[in-house]
């Protein structure tokens, strides 16, 4: 794979995969950037109004997305040299498709929905930022790799930032977040359809993809 020849800007955006993978991973990017933001103002929507309580349960979730993301960044690689890393990728992107539901049915006094919220989530986040790049070598070639994930990384950062704005937006338009996490769900499933119309690469073969 080493010897192959990088392909041009012009060879990767005629390329129906390049833009399924960018399409699935800004709109997964920018789902997972919309919980982390609004997180714990989705909580305070959610009958967690008394501070204290608020700022509790806000940290013991943060605490737990990032030891289950960490679990998550270990496990994919694992996981793609099992299952095709498109299988994979869609399974996670499903996953955090999921997640935002999950967050949806947190209330107060039932630890174990936000355990099961903070695990999932913090899952697929740290496997989702992990299978990008490793779904683009596979479908370019790592002579590409940088190429690719030039274009891709900006506009996933531009959507991460944008679409939380977007549920600000919403949030404030409906008075609540259940429209506005309506559409986030919306925006996961796309990325996970996009990502699951992802045609078998050229180079699966060589990378070890099934």
């Amino acid at each position: 794979d080493m010897k192959l020849a990088p392909q041009s800007f012009v060879r990767l955006f005629h390329s129906g995969s390049f833009w399924l993978l960018l399409i699935g991973s800004i709109c997964s990017i920018s789902s997972i950037g919309c919980i982390n933001l609004h997180m714990k103002f989705v909580f305070r929507d959610e009958g967690f109004t008394d501070q204290k309580l608020l700022n509790a349960t806000w940290t013991k979730a943060s605490v737990l997305i990032l030891w289950s993301s960490i679990i998550g960044r270990l496990s994919v690689g694992y996981l793609s040299d099992i299952f095709s890393k498109k299988r994979v990728m869609t399974a996670t992107y499903v996953v955090v498709a999921a997640s935002i539901l999950l967050l949806l049915s947190i209330r107060p006094g039932h630890d174990s929905s936000l355990y099961l919220f903070s695990i999932v989530f913090g899952f697929s986040m740290g496997a989702d930022y992990i299978l990008i790049p490793l779904m683009a070598a596979e479908q370019f070639g790592v002579n590409t790799l940088a190429r690719a994930m030039g274009v891709i990384l900006p506009l996933n950062t531009i959507g991460q930032t944008w679409c939380p704005y977007l549920v600000s937006t919403l949030r404030q338009h409906y008075g609540n977040y259940l429209a506005a996490m309506v559409v986030v769900f919306g925006i996961a499933v796309v990325g996970a359809l996009a990502v699951a119309f992802i045609p078998r690469s050229p180079y699966s073969s060589i990378s070890g993809g099934a």
